[in-house]
């Protein structure tokens, strides 16, 4: 009887505790988690590939919670509706959104991350029977997965020019411009000897340029130095000559004025004297002329700024 006895009362245990179990598995699925846990709702306008019901919500990388509905917009089709519940110590903001990012990149899955959310914002809240909506962005990985094809395209056409610029006529080519710098590199180096010599010879020349230049710089500052220090007296000395020489001519001149009745009457009995009396006439206006230049410009006229009329007897 006592054995008996034993094992009803281990039967009864394993029974109520079966019961237990399946109880607080019913709480922590219908009566527990769900009331505590706080939804919201995201409308995404975009592809939710990856995405499906039971995937992790993450907020800045930690699992906050789980998307518990996923649906067609019965009133546009490029959006989906989806619902989550999340912890509700969970510190969702008015400025917090949501996004799609991949579990992995070779996994195909997906969760949503909510970011944002700063500490002055205020929590996200809706009217009563509403639920709040949290705003979502566009995913940069389906912005590129919708782009992908674009990009395979674009490398398709890359690969194709490729190809084309490295076909056999353009790689003969290119061959052909390597043989002719190659040729060219030689010819350079059987030619870098006169090459040599003839940058030597241009910097010789150019050597002596400059000594020859230097020695005219050097001429034309004794020359400069000469006439500064020896050309005011010889200039003084000609105007002075000049002076002389007008005085000469003007003396000679009176002479002749005044024996000129004489003179007039000696060449009517010499018919060869007119021509020398008129010769010298013509002598003493070209002195006269002469010495009126020199006593007013004596520099330019002995260095031939002012061409003189030569006397032609």
């Amino acid at each position: 009887m006592e054995t008996r006895a034993h094992h009803i009362l281990i039967g009864l245990f394993a029974i109520l505790m079966l019961a237990g179990a399946l109880l607080f598995g019913w709480w922590l699925s219908e009566g527990g988690l769900h009331q505590k846990q706080a939804e919201y709702r995201i409308i995404f306008n975009e592809a939710v590939s990856g995405l499906t019901v039971g995937s992790n919500v993450k907020y800045n990388g930690i699992t906050v919670g789980q998307v518990t509905e996923l649906e067609l917009d019965p009133r546009d089709p490029r959006r989906v509706l989806s619902r989550i519940a999340v912890d509700p110590s969970t510190p969702v903001k008015q400025n917090t959104h949501a996004q799609i990012q991949p579990t992995g990149l070779l996994s195909g899955t997906a969760h949503i991350r909510l970011s944002g959310g700063t500490p002055n914002s205020l929590a996200l809240v809706s009217e009563p029977g509403t639920t709040p909506e949290i705003p979502a962005r566009p995913s940069p990985f389906s912005q590129l997965r919708e782009q992908s094809g674009d990009i395979l395209a674009n490398i398709n056409q890359l690969v194709q020019r490729m190809e084309s610029l490295l076909s056999r006529r353009n790689l003969e080519n290119i061959d052909q411009t390597l043989d002719g710098m190659a040729e060219l590199t030689r010819n350079l180096n059987n030619q870098q000897e006169r090459i040599s010599r003839t940058l030597e010879t241009w910097n010789r020349t150019g050597q002596q340029a400059q000594t020859t230049l230097s020695e005219a710089r050097g001429l034309i500052t004794d020359t400069r130095a000469i006439l500064e220090k020896d050309a005011p007296q010889a200039l003084a000395d000609t105007a002075e000559a000049a002076r002389a020489t007008r005085r000469a001519v003007t003396e000679v001149e009176a002479l002749v004025n005044g024996n000129r009745e004489a003179l007039e009457k000696a060449m009517q009995g010499s018919a060869s004297l007119g021509p020398t009396l008129e010769e010298m006439r013509r002598t003493l206006g070209a002195l006269r002329d002469l010495s009126q230049r020199l006593e007013s410009d004596a520099a330019g006229t002995l260095f031939n700024r002012d061409k003189l009329e030569e006397y032609q007897p």
